[in-house]
């Protein structure tokens, strides 16, 4: 029957149709209740004989992939004989995540790039880091909190250090774990209220660290779900949420409420806590969803689809993160994260060399020193030789070598810092420096490019939030109502009728200038006008503030405004040696909308150069294209990175974003006058680039 009701729920839209389905095979009722709660919109990629097969597995305690295994021999049901050379498109089927499944594609482009270079490999070896399918932004994100993690690591080992003295050893992750929580919480049990004596952090039973949001209703293990209680108390709490647990008592409920909002907690980490209406089902998909598995299906999606020529058994292997980072340690290949993006390169190469023979000389390399060695000596017990143990490499000048194809130059302060940027001059370097092995110069042998994927994305917001007055936009204007709690002295200064009412000016600027200019502590208590005779009369919570407005969406029939959003294209075009870029923002690109203004440099929207037909389309600018631009004095090689309409300069990404380079690595100029201005194309691996050929204009969508 259940079979029958998910049937008719998947294959029926209306409640009309389901009904005529199920018609006498269910009371009324029942029937009611269903089509109120239930909603289906497509099948599992399972049938159901495959399901009556599998389940039964399952409830015994085996997992999907072991299921299917058992039944048909492997998880994807491809055989051997049916591998490709290369890899298939991933199946939007098994990835709902479209950000995962964009991360998949793109890591299967490079994979197959790999094979057309080189052919097919004997092994696979992977690692997927935990930012892998989210966005530049999101990654910087990432980036930012994991440094300031590190820094709170820091100070909390060293607060751990000042009031345990006597501790032997490292202190431990949990150790370092509580001592954050309790400066957080500021030294109080968040569930209780009661003071946690710091001496007795580390006695067992004493305190314990509980999930806010229940762990196993979640799968949320992060920091921002834990909390430092003293024992007992998440007894107490037991599998609820805190506000399931104290909600109820309003009392209680507005105390902890309290003690959560004292607490040195960020924003994200009070809202998770205090949360009121837990989606359990969305917490376990944002939670399981992860690099865990994305690495495992990685690895299953290669395993089974594509030729490998090694004999081994296991010829995809998944490398763990914090394995790479011991081994680029010892084999002493710096990385400097903030430098440039190369140190990726640093990480593939490592990978790679994370291999079975490897890890077993490692082991015994460890197995050695600890058992034999004192000061990088060991002792043959038989015959008493002594003998230096190194740290096992993957072959002899293997640091020097990557350094140099990675960098292009020498891992040495006082060699020349000239990056060898060409084929010739990078095998020459190999040559002179690594002249006791000369395999390490082939005609493989290019400098590193980093390729980046445009993005053709044509979607999204269509303008920004903030929505102002229209009427003075003939003028160049646009008025904008903002709250005190947000108005700073630049915005005051252009107060609408600021002229007329001079003591609500000077009145407003007073309370600014008392507070340091912070609108949020000036105007936290109430503001009123005043009359002439200095009585409070009218309370002011907004005023309006003039803005200048040369381009914008227009809103609301024509009587608001808003500044554009997105710039998802620009397009470029030539008339007499000199270039023209003609930004498109999201909104046109959803209302169909092909502009036919350039930029002019400080110039109005309106007076913009229109393109007739005198003007030569040359290419469609997208966000990471790669361009050339040849000025008089200089040539610029990079991805593009945005127009500054303002100016009409772009911006241009060095590919390895490197940030002795321009500004933190991005150069802006201007390229009306340029010499040249071409966009190119380039490979996933980075070693084929040529310009792009000339193309008709393309339409928006």
């Amino acid at each position: 029957m259940q079979d029958e009701i998910g049937e008719a729920f998947s294959l029926f839209k209306t409640d009309e149709d389901i009904r005529g389905r199920l018609k006498g095979k269910l009371p009324d009722e029942q029937l009611d209740a269903l089509l109120e709660y239930v909603s289906f919109d497509k099948f599992v990629q399972l049938s159901l004989k495959a399901l009556r097969k599998i389940l039964p597995l399952m409830e015994q305690g085996k997992r999907y992939d072991e299921a299917c295994a058992e039944i048909y021999g492997d998880h994807y049901g491809i055989k051997d004989d049916k591998q490709a050379q290369f890899l298939p498109p991933v199946s939007a089927d098994e990835i709902r995540n479209p950000v995962v499944l964009r991360a998949l594609s793109q890591a299967r482009k490079v994979v197959n790039a790999v094979v057309r270079r080189y052919g097919s490999p004997a092994r696979v070896h992977i690692e997927t880091a935990r930012e892998v399918g989210k966005s530049f932004l999101d990654r910087k994100k990432i980036e930012k909190r994991q440094e300031e993690n590190r820094k709170d690591r820091e100070r909390s080992i060293a607060k751990f250090r000042e009031y345990f003295p006597n501790f032997v050893g490292e202190p431990k992750a949990k150790d370092i774990l509580k001592m954050r929580l309790y400066e957080q919480q500021q030294g109080q049990c968040l569930y209780s209220g009661k003071a946690i004596d710091l001496r007795r952090l580390n006695e067992k039973g004493y305190v314990e660290i509980d999930h806010a949001l229940p762990f196993s209703r979640t799968w949320d293990d992060s920091f921002n779900n834990k909390v430092l209680v003293l024992a007992g108390e998440n007894q107490n709490k037991r599998n609820q949420t805190p506000f399931e647990w104290l909600g109820g008592d309003e009392k209680r409920w507005r105390e902890f409420t309290a003690r959560v909002e004292h607490c040195r907690f960020p924003r994200s980490k009070k809202q998770r806590i205090l949360m009121q209406k837990l989606d359990e089902k969305d917490f376990k998909e944002r939670n399981l969803n992860d690099t865990r598995y994305v690495n495992r299906f990685l690895c299953n999606f290669i395993a089974q689809n594509m030729l490998l020529t090694g004999e081994d058994k296991n010829r995809v292997f998944a490398s763990n993160g914090q394995i790479t980072n011991l081994l680029r340690g010892m084999w002493g290949l710096k990385k400097v994260r903030e430098s440039n993006d190369r140190h990726h390169a640093l990480d593939a190469v490592v990978v790679a060399c994370s291999t079975v023979a490897m890890q077993q000389k490692i082991t015994n390399y460890v197995r050695q020193k600890e058992m034999n060695v004192f000061d990088g000596e060991m002792v043959d017990k038989t015959t008493g030789e002594v003998s230096r143990l190194h740290f096992p490499q993957p072959w002899d000048f293997f640091r020097q070598e990557v350094m140099m194809r990675v960098f292009g130059k020498p891992d040495t302060p006082s060699e020349n810092n000239e990056e060898a940027d060409t084929p010739e001059k990078l095998r020459a370097l190999l040559a002179d420096k690594l002249s006791s092995r000369p395999e390490a110069v082939h005609e493989a042998v290019t400098p590193l490019f980093v390729s980046r994927a445009p993005s053709r994305k044509m979607s999204g917001q269509g303008h920004m939030e903030t929505i102002k007055s229209a009427k003075r936009l003939s003028e160049g204007k646009s008025v904008l109502r903002v709250p005190l709690t947000q108005l700073t002295p630049k915005l005051l200064e252009n107060m609408v009728n600021r002229e007329r009412e001079p003591q609500l000016y000077e009145d407003l600027l007073g309370r600014l200038n008392a507070h340091g200019g912070d609108p949020a502590k000036a105007f936290a208590a109430p503001f009123f006008k005043r009359d002439k005779a200095g009585n409070p009369t009218q309370q002011v919570k907004a005023v309006r503030v003039e803005d200048v407005q040369k381009s914008g969406v227009i809103v609301r029939e024509g009587n608001g405004v808003a500044d554009n959003a997105t710039m998802v294209r620009v397009d470029v075009f030539e008339k007499g040696g000199k270039y023209y870029l003609m930004p498109i923002y999201t909104w046109q690109a959803a209302k169909g909308i092909l502009p036919n203004k350039a930029v002019i440099a400080h110039t109005d929207e309106a007076n913009w150069q229109e393109m007739d037909t005198s003007f030569t389309f040359k290419f469609a600018l997208y966000p990471n294209d790669l361009v050339l631009a040849s000025l008089k004095k200089e040539t610029y090689f990079g991805y593009f990175a945005g127009l500054d309409r303002s100016t009409g300069n772009i911006s241009l990404r060095v590919h390895d974003l490197e940030k002795s380079k321009g500004k933190d690595g991005v150069y802006r100029i201007g390229v009306k006058t340029a010499l040249s201005f071409q966009k190119y194309q380039v490979d996933e691996l980075g070693k084929t680039i040529r310009p792009c050929r000339l193309k008709k204009r393309p339409p928006v969508r």
